[in-house]
């Protein structure tokens, strides 16, 4: 059954308010499917406990890591989209990237697929080149 343009606006809300900056990972199992797909520009997971895994350790790397909802839009097929800001503070090594108790603040679009009243696939682009900048780095650490 479709939920309702309204129920998947507050869905896209608690993605971003109550999973991401509350790590409400009980309403993360209620609301995306279990083969939930997360996609950034330089990765790609796979089902909700990856994606579960990177709330738990982004918020270790970021310390009061918030994501704001700014706008969202959804229709009554199976489509959503959000404008959202993150800030938080540099405290543990992120994707290679040792602390640097910098301060980062971005913004970003995501487009989102239902399935079923849940989220089943959230594409990401955000303003990776300021938070890098933010970190005082150029690009990621190459990986070994």
């Amino acid at each position: 059954m479709s939920a309702t343009a309204a129920a998947k606006r507050e869905i896209i809300r608690q993605f971003f308010e109550d999973i991401w900056t509350d790590q409400d990972m009980d309403l993360a199992d209620e609301v995306l499917d279990p083969e939930f797909s997360f996609v950034l520009p330089f990765v790609t997971l796979e089902n909700r406990e990856a994606f579960k895994q990177l709330v738990l350790h982004n918020h270790v790397a970021w310390q009061d890591l918030t994501y704001t909802l700014l706008d969202s839009v959804a229709d009554d097929d199976e489509k959503g989209a959000a404008y959202w800001r993150s800030k938080g503070t540099h405290v543990n090594t992120w994707n290679g990237i040792e602390a640097t108790g910098n301060q980062m603040s971005i913004e970003g679009i995501t487009f989102f697929k239902f399935s079923n009243g849940k989220l089943s696939l959230a594409l990401v682009q955000n303003d990776f080149t300021t938070l890098l900048h933010q970190l005082g780095v150029s690009e990621l650490p190459k990986r070994r």
